[in-house]
């Protein structure tokens, strides 16, 4: 079982599209832990909704991935920035990396925002 991890801080603006994509994954027997770092946006409340579980814990990246992790019941931890969508094959993904012997991975990353417009330069 995967446990996707999100931690959120702020997110209500993106989060409802992320957890969105992971219906399936829950529909399927996984979890998504929502772990929210004081949000004052509705964070919460929008992950109650779309999530096995929400958290609160203090503000910090490594603090809710902590939390996060400390309560997951999978035998896999994914962990989801809260403003990322999953592909859709992700589980069967993760699962065939693992059964070739892989013990941690990533996916591919693809930026929607117009070139130049994510808040850092290529140097060019």
């Amino acid at each position: 079982m995967l446990s996707v991890v999100v931690p959120a801080l702020n997110e209500a603006g993106t989060l409802q599209a992320t957890l969105a994509r992971l219906v399936p994954l829950r529909a399927a027997g996984h979890e998504v832990l929502v772990v929210d770092g004081g949000s004052v946006d509705g964070t919460p409340d929008q992950a109650a909704a779309l999530a096995d579980r929400t958290l609160a814990t203090s503000r910090g990246r490594a603090v809710q991935m902590n939390a996060g992790a400390r309560s997951a019941a999978g035998d896999v931890l994914l962990f989801l920035h809260a403003d990322t969508l999953l592909p859709e094959d992700a589980a069967p993904r993760v699962e065939a990396a693992l059964g070739q012997g892989r013990r941690w991975g990533r996916f591919d990353v693809r930026l929607s925002a117009p070139r130049g417009r994510c808040g850092w330069s290529s140097g060019r």
